[in-house]
């Protein structure tokens, strides 16, 4: 399912990539307590984005989703052929129900 949506949304951006399942790596490991509880991993990734791009990211997905990628890149899990797009999904509405007000920036 991963796969068809992968490649359903790369026609949006005019990519047109067909994604495969041996093409997805699903990796949970970042989620911390659970889904809609924040994690400190998910923190530090916000406030650093946030500090330095100026981009909020939610708590809930792309906060944590940033904290995975901010480890593979540490991790050197890309090398410098592959290319890599983060796809920021929203969620700054958090940040305005109190979801954000444990952040430091």
């Amino acid at each position: 399912k991963v796969a068809q949506l992968a490649s359903k949304a790369s026609e949006l951006i005019n990519y047109s990539r067909c994604f495969e399942p041996e093409n997805i790596l699903i990796d949970d490991q970042f989620i911390g307590d659970g889904y809609g509880v924040p994690s400190e991993l998910g923190k530090k990734a916000i406030e650093l984005v946030a500090g330095s791009e100026g981009i909020l990211l939610d708590p809930t997905y792309t906060g944590k989703a940033m904290a995975g990628y901010l480890d593979y890149i540490k991790q050197h899990n890309f090398n410098e052929c592959q290319e890599v797009l983060f796809i920021h999904t929203g969620g700054e509405p958090a940040f305005f129900s109190g979801q954000g007000e444990w952040l430091n920036f």
